[in-house]
C-alpha cells in the first residue's frame, strides 16, 4: 500500500491551553486538564446556570476547553479590512492563522505555493458566530453572508493562498474534522491536488447549544470527562483547532520534506437505523475499522494505541469499546492465532481538552502524532476505576491510565489508529505510523549553502575546530511581532534542546532562509550551536 500512502508534512494547532505542538504536548505529559469554567467574556454563567429539566433554558455545566483570545485576528497580515474581520466568523480567522503556521512547520513559503494545485479541506458543525450576529447586531453588513457561510472557512485560505485545487467544508458533525482528512487524502490518491490543508476548527461563544446537550442529558454536571470510568457522567464541551499538510509519501521523500506520521488508510461510514438517531452503532464502527486495516494490508498486531472518540458518556464509551473488540475479532478470524503478548491501549484527548466536536478527530490525530514523536502515551484523564458495562476480558485492550513508554510490535513500527464519531451517526476512523524512513534525510552538508556561512564558503573551519557560525535569518512585519517571534523561537529551541530533538543547526538555517515569506522587519543572528542562538533570540526579545 505505499504507493498509497499520505505523509504529514505539516501540522498546526490551537487548543486549551496551547499554542503550539510543544505547549500541548506538556500539558498532556503532563496528564493535565485544561477545562475551566466558561469566561465571562464569552457569556455570564448566572444568567444560564440550572436545571435543565425543571428551568426556562438552564444548562448544568459552564465547564469547558476554551481557547485564549480567541476573539484576536491580525487582520492587517492577511490583506483583511476591519469592516470584514469583524463580519468574519473567528473559525475562518482561526483557520487562516493555523494554515499559515501548517505551511511554515513543513518549511513552505506561502509566496512560493501561489498558483499550486493545492486542496483545502475543512471539518465544522456550529454556527454560534452567526447567531450572535443576528442577535447583537441590528444593521445587516454586505459582509455578513460570507463572514457567516461556512464554505467560506476552506474557501478564505484557498483564495489568501491562492490555491487552485478543491476546496471543501463538511459538516458530519463529530466527525468533520477527520472526514475532512479522508476528503484530502482521496483527491491526494486521485491527484486532484498535489498537497492538501486539512482539519477543523470549532468555537463556542453561545450558551444555546450549552443549554440544548444539557437538556439531552450529555454534558457533564461537574465538568470532568471521565472516559472509560464507572464514574462517566457526560462530555465536556472544547474549542480550538489544528491544521495538517498532506502529501503523497513518495512525493515527499522524493523532495526531502520533514514526516510527522504517516496515514496508512481512512475511511467512513454511517451507522444505519439505531434505537435513536443520536445512537451510535458498534456493528458498523467495528465493519468501518475491520475494512480499513484489510485494505491497508495492517495486521491488527502491530497496531498497539487507540486514540478513541471516547466523550466520557456511560453509555457511548461501552459502544466504542465493543464496536473495537469486534473489529479485532474480525481482523483475527482465518488468521493465525494473534501474538499471546499483543496489547493496545485506548485514550481520549477529551479528557484533557474536552470535545472539540467538529475539531475533535484532528485534535485525536495530533495527539497521536506527538505521542509517536516522543515515543510516549499519555495518560487518560480522570481514569481511576472502569465503567462496568465495558468489559476487556479476552481482548488486547487496555485503558492507558498513565504516562508510559510506547511499546510496538517486534517490527518496531509504531502504529496507532484515532476515531471520531459524529452524533448523526458517521463513524470515521484513520490509521497512522510513525515515519521511520519515509522521508529523505538533509544532511549538513546539503543544507549549507554559501549563504548561510558566515564569511562565504572560503571561512569554514579545520577538521576538529569548532563549528562553522551560521546566519539565521528572521523576519516579520514589524518590530513588536519580531520580537514576539524571536521569544516563541528561543522557547521552542530551548525545548527541543531540553528533549534532545534539535534538529542541526544547518537545517534550521535553511528553514529560515527557504522557507519563510522575508517580511519588513529583519534580523540575522550568527551563532555555531542552537543553544547559542536561543540566547540571542532571547536578547533581542527583551
Amino acid at each position: 500500500m505505499d504507493g498509497q500512502d499520505i505523509a504529514v508534512v505539516g501540522l498546526s494547532l490551537r487548543l486549551p491551553g496551547a499554542r503550539n505542538p510543544e505547549e500541548f504536548w506538556e500539558h498532556l505529559a503532563a496528564g493535565r486538564s485544561l477545562i475551566s469554567e466558561v469566561p465571562e467574556r464569552r457569556w455570564r454563567k448566572e444568567d444560564h446556570l440550572g436545571n435543565p429539566r425543571r428551568e426556562f433554558n438552564k444548562t448544568n455545566s459552564v465547564w469547558g476547553g476554551f481557547v485564549d483570545d480567541a476573539d484576536c485576528f491580525d487582520a492587517e497580515f492577511f490583506h483583511v479590512s476591519p469592516r470584514e474581520a469583524r463580519s468574519m466568523d473567528p473559525q475562518q480567522r482561526m483557520a487562516l492563522e493555523m494554515s499559515w503556521q501548517a505551511l511554515e512547520d513543513a518549511g513552505y513559503r506561502a509566496d512560493r505555493v501561489a498558483g499550486s494545485r493545492t486542496g483545502v479541506f475543512m471539518g465544522v458543525c456550529h454556527w454560534d458566530y452567526a447567531e450572535l450576529i443576528e442577535k447583537e447586531v441590528s444593521e445587516v453588513d454586505a459582509y455578513y453572508p460570507t463572514g457567516a457561510a461556512y464554505a467560506i472557512i476552506a474557501n478564505r485560505v484557498s483564495h489568501h493562498f491562492d490555491f487552485r485545487g478543491p476546496s471543501v467544508v463538511n459538516d458530519t458533525a463529530c466527525a468533520s474534522s477527520l472526514v475532512a482528512v479522508q476528503q484530502a487524502v482521496q483527491a491526494l490518491q486521485s491527484g486532484d491536488c498535489d498537497h492538501a490543508l486539512a482539519g477543523g476548527v470549532n468555537l463556542t461563544w453561545s450558551p444555546r447549544h450549552f443549554i440544548a446537550f444539557a437538556k439531552a442529558g450529555m454534558l457533564s454536571p461537574d465538568g470532568l470527562c471521565r472516559a472509560f470510568d464507572a464514574d462517566a457522567n457526560g462530555y465536556v464541551r472544547g474549542e480550538g483547532g489544528g491544521v495538517v499538510l498532506l502529501k503523497r509519501v513518495a512525493d515527499a521523500r522524493r523532495d526531502g520534506d520533514p514526516v510527522h506520521a504517516v496515514i496508512k488508510g481512512i475511511g467512513s461510514n454511517h451507522g444505519g437505523r439505531t434505537s435513536s438517531l443520536t445512537v451510535t452503532n458498534p456493528a458498523a464502527q467495528a465493519e468501518l475499522i475491520a475494512g480499513i486495516y484489510r485494505r491497508a494490508g495492517i495486521a491488527p498486531e502491530s497496531v498497539s494505541y487507540i486514540e478513541t472518540h471516547g466523550p466520557g458518556t456511560p453509555v457511548g464509551d461501552p459502544i466504542e469499546v465493543s464496536g473495537l473488540k469486534r473489529a479485532f475479532a474480525q481482523l483475527g478470524e482465518g488468521r493465525e492465532a494473534e501474538p499471546s503478548g499483543h496489547r493496545c491501549g485506548i485514550g481520549s484527548v477529551k479528557t484533557n481538552i474536552g470535545h472539540l466536536e467538529g475539531a475533535a478527530g484532528i485534535a485525536g490525530m495530533l495527539k497521536v502524532i506527538l505521542a509517536m514523536r516522543h515515543r510516549k502515551l499519555p495518560a487518560t484523564v480522570n481514569f481511576r476505576r472502569l465503567n462496568p458495562l465495558i468489559t476487556l476480558d479476552g481482548s488486547p485492550l487496555y485503558v492507558v491510565d498513565r504516562l508510559t513508554d510506547w511499546e510496538t510490535d517486534a517490527a518496531g513500527t509504531l502504529r496507532a489508529g484515532v476515531s471520531s464519531f459524529g452524533f448523526g451517526g458517521t463513524n470515521a476512523h484513520v490509521v497512522l505510523e510513525a515515519p521511520g524512513g519515509h522521508a529523505a534525510e538533509v544532511t549538513d552538508a546539503e543544507a549549507v549553502t554559501d549563504a548561510d556561512v558566515d564569511g562565504g564558503p572560503d571561512e569554514g573551519p579545520d577538521e576538529g575546530a569548532e563549528p562553522r557560525a551560521l546566519r539565521l535569518p528572521v523576519s516579520a512585519d514589524d518590530e513588536e511581532r519580531l520580537r514576539e517571534l524571536c521569544r516563541s523561537l528561543a522557547e521552542w529551541a530551548r525545548a527541543r534542546e531540553a528533549e534532545g530533538t534539535a534538529p542541526p543547526l544547518a537545517d534550521i538555517a535553511r528553514t529560515l532562509r527557504e522557507g519563510r515569506v522575508p517580511m519588513r522587519e529583519r534580523a540575522v543572528f550568527r551563532a555555531r550551536s542552537v543553544a547559542e542562538w536561543a540566547e540571542q533570540l532571547t536578547a533581542l526579545a527583551e
